[in-house]
């Protein structure tokens, strides 16, 4: 819960390193940067980080679901279900952090790749877990599928209604 939470605090141009086993903020400065390149921290570190994170917690959420599913009605099962709530919640809270993050990353395109595909997944597995949960559809926020590709073009990025993904790219007027 801990490194969503520093994910969704995010600011463009900070950076994520990480320190006993946790996320943390860098914010933009010389020192920092030097710091964290003598840390032997790396922009692919931090992202295969924050991949664990979003993986761990739709997993943690995806397995409350199934016990919530198997328990009898009840306490229990209102437990599981109010927890995978929680979690859902705090996930679409990082998301933001992604955006964020591909705009700290704007000159390079192999993060900002790797940053849409993990978007997209947890949108994916999100929208399960919502429908397996009984969560209705409208706590979705579109700020978590907006994203400025960098070059005056609005891309956003719909969920279907299958498991796929619609993309539509804009520009403004």
């Amino acid at each position: 819960m801990h490194d969503l939470k520093v994910i969704a605090a995010q600011r463009e141009g900070d950076r994520l390193y990480i320190a006993e086993g946790r996320l943390r903020i860098l914010h933009p400065s010389v020192v920092g940067s030097l710091w964290r390149w003598t840390r032997g921290d790396s922009r692919e570190k931090s992202l295969a980080a924050v991949q664990s994170c979003f993986m761990d917690a739709l997993a943690l959420a995806e397995h409350r679901v199934a016990r919530s599913a198997a328990a009898p009605p009840g306490p229990t099962q209102e437990g599981a279900r109010r927890t995978t709530r929680h979690l859902v919640a705090e996930v679409d809270k990082a998301c933001a952090g992604l955006r964020q993050m591909r705009a700290t990353y704007i000159d390079d395109d192999s993060a900002r790749a790797t940053l849409d595909v993990l978007r997209e997944r947890v949108a994916g597995r999100l929208a399960t877990l919502r429908a397996l949960s009984g969560e209705p559809e409208a706590p979705r926020q579109a700020h978590a599928c907006l994203f400025d590709d960098g070059l005056s073009n609005l891309v956003i990025y719909a969920i279907d209604d299958g498991d796929g993904f619609a993309s539509a790219s804009t520009s403004p007027s």
